[in-house]
């Protein structure tokens, strides 16, 4: 079965305002998004206070990386830039469909980690994220 056709029952239509929070750090995430239009960006918040931008999401992406992977919180917040439009789904419904496509959370999905981690600790720290090389990743 194709991947969204496990997905369509469970999505609902979703606008997506300016500045409309989608996840905050270290909370609870209740829904996934995915934009058609529209921009998401993910900040990542250094101790010292300061605020960096360390990813967009757009018209090909999702939200809830973390919850994808098995997580229940994200250390980062999500929030619309640019208003637009999309779709959503609760977690549980998420993570029920991943386990119908055969993807376990965390298994087919954990090279996501091996560029949003090492990024969301280096990243805020001075600003400027430069990726150099790509980071292998073998299958567990």
């Amino acid at each position: 079965m194709h991947d969204r056709a496990e997905l369509q029952p469970h999505l609902s239509p979703a606008v997506l305002r300016l500045r409309q929070s989608l996840e905050r750090p270290n909370r609870h995430i209740d829904d996934v998004y995915f934009p058609d239009t529209g921009i998401v960006s993910i900040v990542a918040q250094h101790p010292d206070g300061n605020r960096v931008e360390i990813g967009i999401i757009g018209c090909e992406g999702a939200t809830g990386s973390a919850a994808m992977l098995g997580a229940e919180r994200s250390p980062h917040e999500s929030y619309i830039q640019a208003a637009g439009s999309g779709h959503q789904i609760p977690v549980p419904a998420l993570l029920a469909a991943m386990q119908q496509m055969r993807l376990r959370p965390g298994v087919k999905l954990h090279n996501i980690v091996g560029v949003s981690h090492p990024l969301s600790l280096d990243g805020p720290s001075d600003g400027v994220v430069a990726v150099t090389k790509a980071i292998p990743v073998t299958e567990q």
